[in-house]
């Protein structure tokens, strides 16, 4: 507000029009803050049955495998980051990045 006033020809310092609006009762508003927007699935597709129950435990290696991706704000852009678990064993067999482009960065 400072800078266009004095634009305008005023004579007005940051502390003068602070107090001038403080004391007129006004207030700047807030800049909403950065939200991420995610897609909202369709609701006409059915949902997948859940086949893993916690009763069926793993017994041995390579049986049984669950995954999970996530992402990433890298400054500029987002890293996508996904990996390949064996229940049995809980090491991962997999695991994977990429970036927007979908260029895979290491695995």
């Amino acid at each position: 507000m400072s800078a266009t006033l004095r634009k305008q020809g005023e004579t007005v310092t940051h502390n003068r029009v602070a107090t001038l609006i403080t004391v007129a009762g006004l207030q700047g508003r807030q800049a909403r803050g950065y939200r991420v927007r995610r897609p909202i699935a369709p609701t006409n597709y059915p949902i997948a049955p859940k086949l893993l129950s916690t009763s069926n435990v793993p017994i041995k290696p390579d049986e049984v495998w669950g995954t999970e991706i996530t992402y990433l704000e890298t400054g500029k852009d987002w890293l996508y980051l996904t990996g390949i678990l064996d229940l049995y064993s809980r090491r991962f067999d997999q695991a994977g990045a990429w970036d927007r482009a979908w260029r895979l960065r290491c695995h």
